[in-house]
């Protein structure tokens, strides 16, 4: 997903091209996907969906959010935009995500075709939220039931005292059996301070159904980071360069 306008970059550039390392994020995602599956991604373009388009080229295909309605209307979109499968497992990442690994994307689809479920989440657990991990206080916390399954993700504006001492995390990755996702997107609605349509209210959805949404904790928090500030930008840069020390 790269539709979102990134104005907390606070930059004319479209955030997902903004460089990691030397090497554009959208282009460090692609490589990731391509290496970890051998198939081409598809990116959900929308604010400057041209600029975007232009620089992915004709090899990577691309589906296009025209109005900016929230990460489920995002998926909806695709789904709509995308030839009509109706099996298999769906992976959804986010496209500011530049540290994710080839090992963590394969993780994901395989617990999830392993558990058979309709949904997994893809979480991160921090030990605290200060110095390098402050980048995260924000993130929506995921709320387990007894069984361990997740019971909904509460994002931080919303969420109560308690809900934010919670230190597993949200961070936008999804896995979904694709015929059950498209039987089911429709679901999500828009009843919400910002009218938006949140792909993580799909949640809810599947657990009505009498299905259990399972969590899998990312190995790597870093995995988990994103690119929303030129502050955070400057933090996965610092991580990258020691990495390759």
């Amino acid at each position: 997903m790269a539709g979102g306008k990134g104005s907390r970059m606070q930059s004319s550039l479209p955030k997902t091209l903004h460089h990691v390392g030397g090497i554009p994020i959208i282009d460090r995602l692609r490589a990731t996907v391509r290496e970890a599956f051998a198939v081409s991604p598809v990116v959900i373009v929308g604010h400057e969906s041209a600029t975007l388009r232009v620089h992915l080229g004709e090899s990577t295909p691309t589906v296009t959010q025209e109005e900016q309605l929230g990460t489920g209307h995002a998926v909806r979109v695709a789904l709509e935009q995308l030839p009509h499968v109706d099996e298999g497992t769906l992976l959804v990442i986010p496209g500011d995500h530049p540290l994710i690994s080839v090992a963590s994307l394969q993780m994901l689809v395989a617990e999830s075709e392993k558990q058979n479920a309709p949904v997994l989440l893809g979480t991160v657990q921090v030990p605290h939220f200060e110095e390098s991990y402050k980048s995260f206080a924000h993130a929506g916390r995921v709320v387990r039931d007894d069984a361990g399954m997740v019971q909904y993700v509460k994002e931080y504006k919303d969420a109560d005292e308690g809900e934010r001492a919670i230190t597993e995390l949200n961070v936008s990755m999804y896995c979904f059996d694709l015929a059950w996702l498209r039987a089911h997107i429709n679901l999500i609605g828009n009843e919400n301070k910002n009218n938006e349509y949140y792909l993580t209210d799909i949640i809810g959805i599947a657990r009505n159904a009498g299905y259990g949404v399972f969590p899998i904790i990312l190995p790597n928090i870093d995995d988990g980071r994103g690119v929303n500030t030129q502050e955070e930008l400057q933090e996965v840069e610092r991580i990258l360069a020691e990495r390759n020390k």
